[in-house]
């Protein structure tokens, strides 16, 4: 009997030791855990606090390329302006140079530009240059 006891005595402590190692092991199990949750808790602040920054950027990007697109439009606004006005100087230049001249017949203060294949209605002492455009009065 002895025998019989020592023997579950034996098993008795073998469980023991396997039931301590369990829960060690699902002591460092709930450590891991605890940790993973704080790692999850830090991801989801850090997520939200990028989510709240990328809309800003957004914005602000939307922003500067509604200011860029109306720089852009004023740019070629001026520059259609500019080319509209340097027009006005040149024929203005033009035709007070043809009025000064004697016997020249042209008298007109206007200037168009107008296709060499519609000349063919202009007077030929107008055809000066025959570029696909022509500057005439």
């Amino acid at each position: 009997m002895e025998k019989s006891s020592r023997h579950l005595q034996e098993e008795v402590d073998e469980v023991t030791v396997i039931m301590q190692e369990n829960l060690n092991r699902v002591e460092e199990r709930s450590e891991k855990l605890s940790d993973l949750d704080k790692r999850s808790e830090i991801l989801r602040t850090h997520s939200v606090r990028f989510s709240k920054t990328a809309r800003k950027v957004k914005v602000e990007k939307q922003k500067e390329n509604r200011k860029m697109k109306l720089l852009l439009a004023g740019g070629v606004l001026l520059a259609v302006l500019v080319l509209i006005i340097i027009i006005a100087v040149v024929c203005s230049h033009s035709s007070k140079f043809q009025e000064g001249r004697a016997g020249s017949g042209v008298g007109s203060a206007v200037c168009l530009m107008v296709p060499v294949e519609d000349q063919r209605l202009l007077s030929p002492s107008s055809l000066h240059d025959l570029s696909p455009w022509t500057l005439t009065h």
